[in-house]
């Protein structure tokens, strides 16, 4: 929690290729169609170190707010340092949720791999607490939602299934991971659409290595 690369004003504590695809190449953001804005509330879904909950809070702005949600315990801890080190007046307040997501509240398993990274398993070596997207915002009593990022390394079905009414009653804009899995990206769709179907779909790829597809949605006419 010590060390860190600098990008631009901040010193952060992560991956390099993480920092460069979320920080530089943004792949979090479709220009112009699906992108966070000033004021938004937005939930990053699989937060790791921070990175991605940075760059939120710098886009939102201080009128805004970004939960962070981590269930891995010492990802969080640098999460946390990361915020405490790079936070400013200027940007959106970063709540770190310790749990992780998924269709229904309670505890599962937890799968530590490679990398830092993380899976809810039913063969996991831990056990964690969880959360639905939907009792979440009913628990905090947040009042809209805006946007949502969602990277958990192929948990992104089973999470959209907590979030049903989130999604049909704010229509947030979504940047959702689809590489992990082979179907991910039609079973994500239909998903999505079982809930609100004005939304349109766009694929975007901004990694050089295969991974870090990300399917973009927003409400809108036509698909």
């Amino acid at each position: 929690m010590h060390g860190g690369y600098q990008v631009g004003a901040w010193t952060i504590d992560c991956l390099p290729s993480i920092l460069v695809c979320t920080l530089l190449l943004q792949q979090y953001r479709l220009n112009g169609v699906v992108e966070p804005r000033v004021g938004d509330v937005a939930l990053d879904i699989g937060a790791y170190k921070g990175e991605t909950a940075l760059w939120l809070a710098e886009k939102i702005g201080s009128l805004g707010k970004v939960f962070a949600f981590e269930p891995n315990a010492k990802n969080r801890l640098v999460l946390e340092s990361n915020v405490r080190r790079n936070g400013s007046p200027s940007m959106a307040s970063i709540r770190v949720m310790p749990c992780g997501v998924s269709s229904t509240s309670g505890m599962r398993s937890f799968f530590g791999m490679a990398a830092g990274s993380s899976v809810i398993n039913d063969t996991g070596e831990t056990r964690i607490e969880v959360a639905s997207i939907d009792d979440t915002v009913r628990d905090e009593r947040i009042e809209r939602v805006d946007f949502i990022k969602m990277d958990i390394e192929g948990g992104e079905v089973d999470a959209l299934a907590g979030a049903r009414e989130t999604i049909s009653r704010f229509g947030p804009k979504l940047a959702i991971c689809v590489y992990h899995k082979p179907r991910d990206l039609p079973d994500i769709v239909q998903s999505i659409w079982k809930d609100r179907q004005d939304y349109k779909f766009y694929l975007s790829h901004s990694s050089p290595e295969l991974q870090e597809t990300v399917l973009f949605a927003k409400v809108g006419k036509g698909n």
